[in-house]
């Protein structure tokens, strides 16, 4: 069975290897002071204390035209700022469990508290997996990166 935790003291994750340098990078380098400072929430999945997968969590909100009001409002949610899978254990549906945990955690908050959205900047290459979850593009980014969001509300639990 897979379980995932939050980010503890013991977990080790200096042999993780998603293949990008930015999702492996911030795991190693800032995701301990991003939880310790209550900036985002790590959860991961493990084995032998290992970690071999795992997602960033924070909360934001995005300004998106609203045609009946025809101004822009603020849609509040919470981002997926990282989500990584060790490359030995690719193909096995933990980045899909992951995502779904953060659906999970968004539909615990909309009951507390405004969560609409949660949002994504995908790379390039990985665009096409997070269509997969119903995510929408709603901006380009740069040159290889795109803004996308999935709406709770289509996906009422």
């Amino acid at each position: 069975m897979i379980e995932i935790s939050p980010l503890k003291p013991d977990h080790d994750f200096n042999g993780f290897d998603c293949g990008e340098k930015l999702i492996n990078d911030f795991l190693k380098n800032e995701s301990r002071n991003q939880q310790k400072w209550n900036i985002s929430n790590i959860y991961v999945i493990y084995k032998d204390n290992k970690v071999i997968a795992y997602s960033a969590l924070f909360s934001c909100h995005f300004r998106y035209k609203n045609e009946e009001l025809n101004r822009k409002v603020r849609i509040p949610g919470i981002c997926i700022g990282q989500l990584g899978v060790d490359k030995k254990y690719k193909k096995n549906g933990l980045g899909k469990y992951l995502i779904q945990h953060s659906i999970s955690v968004a539909n615990k908050i909309r009951k507390l508290v405004g969560c609409r959205i949660i949002y994504v900047e995908a790379l390039e290459n990985a665009k096409k997996y997070w269509e997969r979850f119903n995510f929408k593009e709603i901006e380009k980014k740069g040159k290889n990166q795109f803004k996308m969001v999935f709406d709770i509300n289509c996906n009422d639990e």
